[in-house]
């Protein structure tokens, strides 16, 4: 996984994690992380390929929260397109 603002790359900071059991039986793990760019920046480019290279199935999803003001961005990686996405977070 990567997430860069502006072009320039975030280091993150692992806050909590656990492992849940989705409707169907599967074993989904999640992730929350925190990123800090500073001073707030316009986009974020975001890649998010864990996990598929072993499963080729593999989904993942990200749920960005930018603060200040809660905005939220859901992005879907899968159905093996793992490619950068990019947030414009002016909108």
């Amino acid at each position: 996984m990567s997430v860069s603002a502006n072009g320039r790359a975030l280091r993150a900071s692992l806050v909590q994690q656990g492992v849940d059991k989705d409707p169907v039986g599967g074993t989904v793990h999640w992730y929350l992380l925190q990123f800090s760019a500073g001073r707030a920046p316009t986009s974020l480019c975001i890649r998010n390929a864990l996990l598929a290279e072993l499963f080729p199935s593999q989904a993942n999803i990200v749920v960005l929260l930018s603060m200040p003001g809660e905005k939220r961005h859901s992005l879907y990686f899968g159905d093996g397109d793992m490619a950068a996405q990019t947030v414009d977070l002016r909108r």
